[in-house]
């Protein structure tokens, strides 16, 4: 007599023991374990961009590149874990783009704060938030800001952005903080800029996961080929120097009365935003 295998026999592993779906939820939203890791990859290739872009931001500040390399990789796993396993929501938490330009370009290069008290600031405006939230008035104090001065910080900052870009690629010229004079489109890093832009725009029409890395990638790409690569004077290294930055945060900066207009801008800019 043939062997005939039970058709009602299913391999036990954790991917179909159950738990996972019970713990999250997956089939009460509709969605699968592979659709869930699928776009878990995709969120992950969108927004790994940063591992490069910030420390390259914060080294402008004086920041050594490892130490923020390493800062930026710990900060992010371990916030986007608690948010994944505790919360249970499908979100990525990472340093933003556009407050560590604000820190790098303005608090420390127009404000003339040392890296150390930009550090202490956001320490305190940390503090602020966690209080802010564990008292509960977090939600009742952005409830309290208009929705237009929202709106009107989440577009200053992106404006602050592009002013930015525009200064790095050569198109406008400042002095300091103040604009000099306009530059020229006809040039490689201004090329650079604007391939940028329109592969990114490009892509995200197409709805090509990672696109964002791509285009940076591909920009980049463009960037070795036209020879305007240049030699980093301090290359990120897997060595003591990305521990040289922990604990190096000035907090006795909060005495000093310039601190305190950035202390408000970080604590409302990022609820607000």
């Amino acid at each position: 007599m043939a062997f005939q295998p039970d058709t009602d026999l299913k391999p036990v592993s954790p991917l179909n023991s159950g738990w996972i779906d019970h713990y999250f939820g997956i089939k009460a939203k509709n969605s699968t374990f592979f659709r869930e890791s699928m776009a878990g990859i995709s969120t992950f290739l969108a927004l790994s961009y940063i591992f490069v872009v910030n420390p390259a931001i914060l080294s402008n500040a004086g920041m050594d590149r490892s130490a923020v390399l390493f800062a930026t990789i710990t900060t992010s796993a371990i916030a986007t874990l608690l948010m994944g396993l505790w919360a249970r929501l499908p979100f990525v938490v990472a340093p933003g783009m556009e407050m560590n330009a604000y820190v790098a370009f303005f608090v420390i290069g127009a404000l003339g704060f040392s890296w150390q008290q930009a550090l202490g600031i956001v320490f305190w405006s940390s503090v602020i938030m966690v209080l802010a939230t564990i008292a509960p008035i977090r939600e009742k104090i952005i409830d309290c800001i208009p929705d237009a001065m929202k709106v009107g910080l989440a577009f200053s900052i992106g404006v602050f952005l592009i002013l930015i870009a525009l200064n790095i690629s050569g198109v406008l010229v400042y002095e300091g903080v103040t604009l000099k004079s306009v530059g020229t489109l006809f040039d490689g890093k201004a090329y650079a800029l604007l391939l940028g832009l329109a592969l990114i725009l490009v892509f995200d029409l197409l709805r090509v996961p990672g696109s964002v890395l791509i285009a940076i990638i591909l920009t980049s790409f463009y960037c070795h080929k036209m020879g305007m690569a240049k030699e980093v004077s301090d290359p990120v290294e897997l060595s003591s120097r990305m521990l040289a930055a922990i604990g190096a945060l000035d907090l006795w900066v909060l005495l000093d009365p310039k601190s305190i207009s950035v202390l408000v801008v970080l604590f409302v800019l990022e609820p607000g935003c």
